[in-house]
């Protein structure tokens, strides 16, 4: 908890002037100067403090110089300053003022004998000269900052001398009905809470919002008071005054002091009114407190004007005796207490203090929204249930004056209850007990905490809860619902309508964090609230990327995938991808662009080595945790061998290779090599046939006839593979083969010679070359005939009645095969 912190008194004198004349020996000089020093006033609520700068209380001698002030080169800028009278001589203030052309800003009826009004150093000088013995005080400035913090607990341990506390609050049938109590504060805006109670005030902020709290403190101390769920007095009417503006600034002890004076005013003639002040300021120059401190005094005239005051003790963990209006000596100074009777650390002590009550995580209206709530601690919430007692006591003892009730209020308390805080000394232990102070007409049992509570997370700010109804025999009329992250000792009230729906979305969460979350429901007091369940909010980072694998695996790349990550309230736009060598240290990541597919292609692998991969999402929040690493092995890159090819279409000089394409092993096959030697050599010769990815070729300029080894390899751009194992051809000869028959159709003189085409052995037979011989010679003779490859020739020339031998030989390009003969006999 942060507490605004009430400056201590320094340097504060008094200075007593006898004389009603110029005295040399008076300060003035000093005067001026300290008129100018600022001095801090706390409004007492938690955080909420009223911060005012205060300065010196002096009486005004008739003639002295005042001196310039160090920080002011002239003496034309303006200070507002309170000045008193004594009684009756007020109108003769208002004349000496209007003698010198100044107008008061604040003329006061009731609060104070005297006026408020804003001067220039001369002329201060100059009401100095003019008016003798009368008391001046220069104004301060006032300024508020909030905090907020947790839950309902207070109203139950306020009827319940015991402890622990019953959860029920009883209170009389009156429950302050007719006790008009005014809230000197921020203002306070309407509520259903308090409907046709809050009636017409008043305002001293020029901002047009006339009475209406934007500011938020007022309105959490007039629901403690008398607010239907939240109050202790439930009906009891609410008299805004406001006297601080949106910011918490705007008001001084001017201000205070004019709203004190209003309702004295306001006050109907011949009833008690009660005064809530949970503000405060610093003493002026001395402890304690001088009598004539203006706010003091307008405090006691609201006391004898009828007046109930209740006054907030102070935040700043020092004696309340050091601030104002804590140190009235007739008002009720009220410390805090927590939940357990222990005084709060915060809380101002000493002597005082007449009673504490509950002030740390008060639960009460807030300004915001008519039907919902706000959990604030200081004293501040404290004094307001001293308010709401004090409205109680007048409702049920409607005969008693504002001293029988304070003095009621004095009495009733537990003796001897809180738990003092370590270093506080002086301070009474007696906690407001309203089991004795007011007859208990109206018992409230709280209803049952609700059961089945289920915390559903629905966003990066957001929990959805949903709960069973609790049980009550009293008429449910509104769930709290109240949070904290896990780890947190303190309790936030959720914001919401007043409700009796089952469910909540509770919004404003901080992403990506663990939080408690507790309900219960309300009559007139809170009940128990149901077991905590947690839950937490998305973070709107990514989970984790799941189910990563690798697929299309090849030497230098593959194709990773993975499953979609969960979004956590956000959207997936991304995944990192990054790669490494099996037993590097430093990630690659893939340069993919920007896409929120679950696979991609990764490529730049070494081929015929282990790597490892990882995946993480990416979202406009940020990214999410890697995903498990997932290893695989490239491919080496290296065709596998070639099995043995199949030779076919071999000719005289060429053959003609096949083989199947063999396994790539991961990296695409760019070309063949092809080597053949003779079957009887060692060296191995590689065919130039260029580049080429067909798995085929003919291997030419071979020798006719003569047997080869072939031998393939195939090749991509990481290296060879290894050759297949070698196939063995021979070449054709290119010659033919002998005629198999000759067939003889003679005549007397010729032979009409035909006979089948003989095997060619890869090479065209050009010609026949035909020889005959008669039977009685060894001689051939060539038979002059054309070249022709026609398998057939007339040989004519012949002698009739022999017999002769006749030969044919096939020819081509590589030469002559075998000779084919037959004999044949001419006719005669």
């Amino acid at each position: 908890m942060s507490e605004a912190n009430f400056l201590s008194a320094d340097s504060r004198q008094v200075f007593d002037v006898s004389s009603t004349s110029g005295s040399a020996q008076f300060p003035w000089a000093w005067l001026a100067r300290y008129m100018k020093i600022s001095r801090r006033l706390s409004v007492l609520g938690g955080s909420l403090a009223v911060a005012i700068f205060s300065s010196a209380l002096v009486a005004v001698p008739a003639a002295a110089n005042a001196e310039t002030t160090p920080t002011e080169s002239a003496s034309s800028a303006e200070a507002t300053y309170i000045i008193q009278v004594p009684e009756g001589q007020a109108d003769a203030l208002l004349d000496e003022l209007a003698d010198l052309g100044v107008a008061p800003t604040q003329v006061y009826d009731d609060a104070l004998s005297g006026v408020a009004v804003s001067l220039t150093l001369d002329e201060l000088a100059d009401v100095k000269g003019a008016i003798n013995g009368e008391a001046v005080e220069a104004d301060r400035p006032v300024e508020l900052m909030a905090v907020q913090s947790p839950a309902p607990w207070n109203l139950s341990m306020l009827d319940f001398a015991a402890r622990p506390a019953d959860n029920q609050f009883a209170y009389s049938d009156s429950a302050g009905a007719g006790a008009r109590v005014y809230v000197i504060d921020s203002g306070v805006s309407p509520n259903a809470e308090l409907a046709t109670r809050l009636v017409a005030g008043t305002s001293f902020v020029s901002d047009g919002r006339g009475s209406a709290d934007c500011h938020g403190h007022g309105t959490h101390v007039a629901g403690t008071i008398a607010a239907t769920t939240y109050g202790v007095a439930k009906k009891a009417t609410i008299v805004p005054i406001r006297v601080f503006d949106c910011a918490a600034g705007g008001a001084s002890v001017k201000t205070i002091v004019a709203g004190i004076d209003w309702a004295i005013n306001d006050k109907p003639a011949g009833t008690v009114g009660i005064i809530n002040m949970s503000l405060g300021t610093t003493c002026r120059m001395s402890l304690p407190c001088l009598s004539s401190d203006s706010l003091l005094v307008a405090v006691q005239n609201a006391i004898d004007a009828g007046f109930v005051v209740v006054a907030a003790a102070g935040n700043s963990n020092t004696s309340a005796c050091r601030f104002t209006p804590a140190a009235a000596p007739n008002a009720l100074t009220v410390g805090a207490v927590d939940r357990n009777d222990a005084e709060a650390q915060f809380s101002n002590y000493g002597s005082c203090v007449d009673l504490l009550a509950p002030g740390v995580d008060i639960v009460s209206l807030n300004f915001a929204a008519n039907g919902s709530t706000k959990t604030m601690s200081g004293t501040s919430m404290a004094a307001p249930h001293v308010a709401g007692a004090a409205a109680l006591y007048l409702s049920a003892n409607p005969g008693a004056s504002a001293s029988d009730v304070t003095t009621a209020v004095k009495a009733n308390v537990v003796p001897n209850l809180a738990v003092p805080y370590p270093t506080h000394s002086g301070t009474t232990r007696g906690v407001l007990n309203l089991a004795s102070l007011t007859p208990a007409g109206n018992t409230r049992t709280p209803p049952l905490a609700p059961t089945g509570l289920v915390a559903t997370t629905t966003g990066l700010n957001a929990v959805n809860l949903a709960w069973q109804p609790s049980l009550s025999s009293s008429v449910l009329t509104n769930y709290e619902v109240s949070f904290r992250a896990v780890g947190s000792s303190a309790w936030s009230t959720a914001s919401k309508p007043i409700s009796t729906a089952t469910s909540l979305t509770v919004n404003g969460l901080i992403a990506n964090r663990s939080y408690e979350f507790r309900v219960n429901g309300v009559t007139d007091v809170a009940g128990p609230a149901a077991s905590s369940v947690r839950a937490t909010t998305w973070s709107g980072l990514p989970g984790s990327v799941s189910s990563v694998t690798t697929s299309s695996v090849r030497a230098t790349s593959a194709v990773l995938s993975w499953a979609a990550a969960t979004a956590n309230g956000s959207l997936v736009t991304d995944y990192d991808l990054q790669y490494r060598a099996t037993g590097t240290t430093a990630w690659t990541t893939v340069t993919d662009g920007i896409s929120s597919v679950t696979s991609a292609p990764i490529g730049g692998l070494l081929p015929a080595r282990g790597h490892e991969f990882r995946v993480r999402a990416q979202s406009p929040h940020g990214f999410g945790p890697w995903s498990s690493i997932t290893s695989v092995s490239t491919l080496s890159g290296i065709p596998s061998a070639v099995t043995t090819p199949s030779a076919g279409g071999a000719s005289p000089t060429a053959v003609s290779l096949t083989w199947a394409a063999p396994a790539d092993n991961g990296s695409e096959i760019i070309d063949y090599v092809i080597e053949y030697k003779r079957s009887n050599a060692t060296t191995w010769s590689s065919f130039g046939d260029g580049v080429s990815r067909s798995p085929a070729a003919t291997v030419s300029g071979l020798t006719p006839g003569a047997t080869f080894n072939f031998r393939v390899s195939a090749k991509t751009s990481l290296g060879a593979g290894s050759f297949s194992s070698p196939v063995t051809v021979t070449t054709l000869t290119g010659k033919p083969n002998r005629i198999a028959s000759l067939t003889i159709a003679p005549t007397s003189t010729t032979f009409n010679v035909t006979w089948p085409v003989p095997t060619t052995n890869g090479a065209a037979i050009t010609d026949y070359i035909v020889d005959y011989r008669l039977s009685t010679s060894s001689k051939w003779v060539r038979f002059a005939d054309p070249v022709s490859a026609t398998p057939g020739v007339t040989v004519s020339g012949l002698t009739s009645g022999a017999t002769y031998y006749v030969r044919v030989t096939p020819t081509s390009t590589y030469g002559s095969g075998a000779a084919a003969s037959s004999p044949a006999r001419t006719l005669p």
